[in-house]
């Protein structure tokens, strides 16, 4: 595996290929800014496959060359493994928003950089043998939609620090069977991405990471000291999605698209070995029971025209009851 690691200190840029050397890993070039590392990969003949970016760099740092190099034909892909000081959430989740793919903590830990270069190494081969790799989400979400990797490992990052401190729980589309269905004016896919869309408004706002899960599916991450209830999000994002039907201006009716959520899970300590299992609990949380709001629509309302008054609101009864955050 042919790694570019760029840092402006020179005793790091010393260090790292030794540390490299010692975790089986030999082929490194080192450069001393994010300028100088674009004209490597551009004059290289055969591509890197894995940067190992210093977050904290004059000039340009390493979360703009994170997003430089993922904007270069072909490393849209490329593991990219940030260095950053110890639990420093707010360069990890800046870092993750742009590309990243894992991150390791200064001072090195042999054992830990040897794992990520693994696991770096591990992701490459399945990407080359699978030929080119398909969207992880939306790109109208690009920066907060990871694939599965980024997110269990940016979840990894914070089950390091202080317990408590991130609810995740999942989200869904209440119809994906209907959805499915030759001919659906919106389609499964199409949908998901009015969800993702929907998720962003409600939570725009604040510090969160959303992954996909299953068909119609998210596992999203939010930071718990500031984070509301997840009823209280699920109703953002309904609300949100009702908003986007009612605007538009089309002669038949638009299906509404019904959500559903499930309890949210905090990441512990002890996660930090199958941190896998804290997304699949997550999503696991779906399989409660259905509320009446969370009812299917009948197949021959998809094609109802729209009326011409404005629904009202629904009644305080039919909305869902407070869930709470439950301990993984």
């Amino acid at each position: 595996m042919r790694i570019l690691a760029v840092d402006d200190e020179p005793f790091i840029r010393e260090l790292l290929p030794l540390f490299t050397a010692r975790a089986g890993f030999r082929d490194v070039a080192t450069a001393d800014g994010g300028n100088t590392a674009l004209q490597m990969i551009a004059a290289a003949e055969q591509p890197f496959d894995c940067f190992l970016l210093d977050v904290n760099m004059p000039g340009m740092d390493g979360i703009t060359l994170c997003r430089r190099i993922r904007a270069l034909p072909g490393h849209d892909r490329t593991p990219v493994i940030v260095l950053t000081a110890m639990n420093d959430r707010d360069d990890v989740a800046r870092a993750f928003a742009v590309g990243a793919t894992d991150y390791v903590t200064k001072p090195f830990d042999l054992v830990a950089l040897g794992a990520r270069l693994e696991a770096a190494r591990d992701l490459r081969a399945a990407q080359l043998s699978s030929g080119a790799m398909a969207p992880c989400a939306p790109d109208i979400v690009q920066g907060r939609a990871l694939d599965r990797v980024a997110f269990a490992n940016y979840l990894a990052q914070l089950a390091r620090g202080t317990t408590g401190q991130t609810q995740v729980f999942a989200i869904a589309l209440a119809e994906i069977a209907v959805l499915q269905l030759p001919g659906h004016i919106l389609g499964l896919t199409a949908a998901t991405n009015r969800l993702t869309q929907a998720i962003d408004t409600a939570l725009g706002g604040s510090g969160y990471f959303m992954t996909p899960t299953g068909p119609g599916t998210l596992v999203v991450a939010t930071d718990a000291s500031a984070a509301l209830p997840v009823a209280r999000i699920e109703a953002l994002v309904q609300a949100a999605l009702d908003a986007v039907r009612t605007a538009e201006a089309t002669v038949m009716e638009t299906p509404r698209l019904v959500i559903r959520t499930g309890r949210g899970v905090m990441p512990e300590a002890s996660d930090q070995a199958d941190i896998d299992a804290v997304i699949d609990r997550a999503a696991a949380q779906l399989d409660g029971p259905a509320t009446p709001q969370r009812r299917w629509t009948a197949p021959f309302a998809l094609f109802a025209r729209r009326p011409a008054a404005p629904r009202a609101a629904q009644p305080s009864s039919a909305r869902i009851a407070p869930q709470g955050l439950s301990r993984a």
